[in-house]
């Protein structure tokens, strides 16, 4: 079975409660292919503990961009796989905040906890020291697939894919210009879910 995170997390019903209702219907070998600029946190931590939760180990393609909580979710796979021509990049988790002092402080506490967590991941999975990837998180740090090999943030390169990404990615100080053309992944992607409705 193939499921496709191609588009933000949280957005256009690529909610943690839709992943694990398609992940219910597997009924054998399970492929994540991923091609997402990241998105709403929680919703991807949750995506990230199903597949660890999995009875089998879920094989992770990444065919485009695996960038903020998308490669969180990422170093979920067993393996993770990473096409020659994608990206990956990790950076300090962020929100957005209005309130008085207290409500500020409270939030930032809230922030550094969560950004423990994804530092954790990472490290776990790369077996980087602890330092060596804050590090990279403060810096926004782009990866080709050879330095996400070399890093041991993925396990194998695969052939390269006719795409890249196809999203706004100012939001990102270090962001590449990254373009896309029309492929029969990406366009038999948005045939499934043409029907879907804004979330």
């Amino acid at each position: 079975m193939d499921i496709f995170l191609y588009d933000e997390i949280g957005a256009f019903n690529l909610t943690a409660q839709w992943f694990t209702n398609e992940l219910a219907k597997a009924s054998g070998p399970v492929t994540l292919h991923l091609n997402s600029p990241g998105g709403q946190i929680f919703e991807g931590l949750a995506i990230y503990a199903a597949i660890n939760k999995h009875p089998s180990p879920i094989t992770v393609e990444v065919d485009g961009l695996a960038a903020s909580i998308a490669s969180i979710i990422a170093m979920a796979g067993q393996p993770i796989k990473m096409a020659s021509n994608a990206m990956l990049m990790i950076h300090n988790a962020t929100t957005m905040v209005q309130g008085d002092a207290a409500a500020l402080k409270k939030q930032a506490n809230t922030l550094e906890q969560v950004q423990a967590q994804l530092v954790d991941i990472y490290a776990r999975k790369t077996k980087l020291p602890v330092g060596r990837i804050v590090e990279m998180m403060e810096a926004e740090t782009w990866l080709s697939a050879t330095d996400a090999h070399a890093l041991g943030f993925v396990d194998e390169i695969m052939q390269p894919m006719r795409m890249a990404a196809c999203f706004d990615l100012s939001q990102f100080r270090n962001a590449p210009r990254i373009l896309t053309k029309p492929t029969p992944r990406l366009d038999a992607y948005r045939a499934r879910y043409a029907d879907m409705t804004t979330a």
